[in-house]
């Protein structure tokens, strides 16, 4: 089918999530031109809900200000008669969820030199878009909240990009209001976030510093029961070390990632461009050398967890002629959306992300009391209908600390790769792993040696368990989260 007049074309499903289902799809223009793009559509219930459209399509619009080499772009966003859609670069490769599953699975783990350059990569991103500003030049005060192993793509290109700003907030409300499982992203909630305070980019410096913990940790930062424990555990409870759960992380990196992790917000690093350059110094102290994006390219397509992008053209066009009949529109609608309900598809990787509205007033800051009693509402809420109520005007945007120039990550330009915006289909997601994984020392691994060779190792028998494996071989224990 052909979306606003026929400038898209949906080529194939890539994925299916609470909010929206994901296709590959093509931009059409004059004089045959195309470019293969990621087209995600509102599921059909959520363009009942105008106060939600309305939202959801100002913070997309937004979002799509947002011009980095480590940002997955978005490129046009509409509402007509079909429903409302976002149009995102297409990026071959895979996301950083999908990437540790694959790992896990082979009892193998992740280079540490590469994941200090993914890492480093979406901090650039992050910064990119926290200093996004208005045509005066007053800063918007973007926030994603919802940093995470899904919303980080790696290319084929060997470039990590941020994923899904503009959505998140969105997604936040259908959490809210129609009782979608929260586990899987309690994990990387701020304090601030967990109790419901008002956020700022700080709030995304903690997510970040929760992924490298568990990077370097290679398990679970933040398990539990329910929601309620892990929110509890989220705003009061002591963060231990990555050092003291692996002791193989290096002293330098495991400071660096402690300040990221302060529950006070004015404690941590003011922005992403500070706690990268704490990266960069210690990981220069150390005399470490981060993987190159030719080192990363190499690994990802030695994974073999990405569809080639060669396959995913003549697979569209093979089932495009049986299943995908062009319609075309030739007067797009400016009401309430319709879209045609997803019918029959696996739930994919959540793609969320958030654009939080500036704020005039600043945001309050973190004390113990405080804390003590967001633990203590947030587990009333939960013992009743966690966050089944409508959501009251929490969570706004308050100003963050005066940020300073982004640091040179060196990120490298995306220009030489065909970009997009939504990951290939995920594998199916594995049974929810016991808590704690690890029973053992888990250990670090070793920075790849040769650009060329950074395959995974600590390969497994398949009729051995993974977990077996790995605990044998001293291998990971991270268990990649489940959302």
């Amino acid at each position: 089918m052909e979306l606003r007049g026929g400038r898209y074309e949906i080529l194939q499903l890539i994925a299916s999530g609470g909010m929206a289902t994901v296709h590959l799809g093509r931009a059409l223009g004059m004089g045959g031109f195309e470019r293969l793009v990621a087209i995600k559509t509102m599921h059909a219930h959520l363009a009942d809900e105008p106060e939600f459209v309305a939202m959801f399509l100002d913070e997309a619009r937004l979002a799509a200000q947002i011009r980095h080499p480590n940002v997955v772009g978005t490129i046009d966003v509409q509402q007509d008669d079909r429903g409302v859609f976002i149009v995102m670069e297409y990026i071959e490769g895979a996301s950083l969820q999908q990437l540790l599953r694959a790992l896990y699975k082979q009892g193998a783990t992740l280079p540490l030199d590469i994941a200090l350059r993914v890492f480093l990569d979406m901090l650039a991103g992050l910064h990119a878009a926290h200093e996004l500003t208005d045509p005066r030049g007053l800063p918007l005060h973007l926030v994603h909240r919802d940093v995470s192993p899904q919303n980080v793509l790696i290319g084929v290109d060997g470039v990590a990009r941020i994923t899904d700003f503009g959505v998140a907030r969105a997604e936040a409300r259908i959490s809210t209001t129609h009782g979608s499982q929260l586990k899987g992203k309690i994990g990387y909630m701020s304090p601030e976030q967990a109790g419901r305070l008002p956020v700022d980019r700080r709030t995304d410096v903690y997510a970040a510093a929760v992924l490298l913990w568990e990077l370097m940790a290679l398990e679970r930062l933040v398990r539990g029961d329910s929601e309620a424990e892990m929110l509890a555990k989220v705003v009061a409870s002591e963060t231990p070390s990555p050092r003291s759960v692996n002791p193989d992380v290096p002293e330098a990196l495991d400071a660096v990632c402690m300040r990221g992790l302060e529950k006070n917000p004015d404690v941590r690093y003011a922005t992403a461009a500070d706690f990268a350059e704490a990266l960069d110094d210690a990981v220069r102290s150390m005399g470490m050398k981060l993987a190159t994006p030719r080192a990363v390219a190499s690994f990802i397509r030695a994974q073999g967890i990405h569809t080639p992008l060669v396959e995913l053209r003549s697979k569209s066009s093979e089932e495009g002629q049986a299943a995908l009949v062009p319609t075309r529109i030739e007067n797009p609608s400016s009401g309430r959306a319709r879209v045609s309900s997803p019918s029959d598809v696996k739930a994919a990787e959540s793609a969320s992300a958030v654009i939080v509205p500036p704020e005039e007033s600043r945001g309050r800051r973190m004390r113990p009391a405080t804390l003590a009693m967001a633990v203590v509402a947030t587990v009333a809420l939960a013992a009743g209908a966690f966050w089944g109520l409508r959501p009251p005007r929490t969570n706004e945007v308050a100003p963050a600390a005066s940020s300073t120039p982004a640091p040179s990550i060196d990120s490298p330009a995306a220009a030489t790769t065909p970009s997009a915006a939504a990951a290939p289909p995920p594998p199916a997601s594995p049974p929810e792993a016991p808590a704690p994984l690890a029973t053992e020392s888990a250990r670090v691994a070793p920075a790849s040696s040769k650009a060329g060779k950074n395959t995974a190792t600590t390969k497994r028998d398949p009729s051995t368990p993974a977990t077996a494996t790995a605990r044998a071989s001293g291998g990971p224990m991270y268990r990649p989260p489940e959302l």
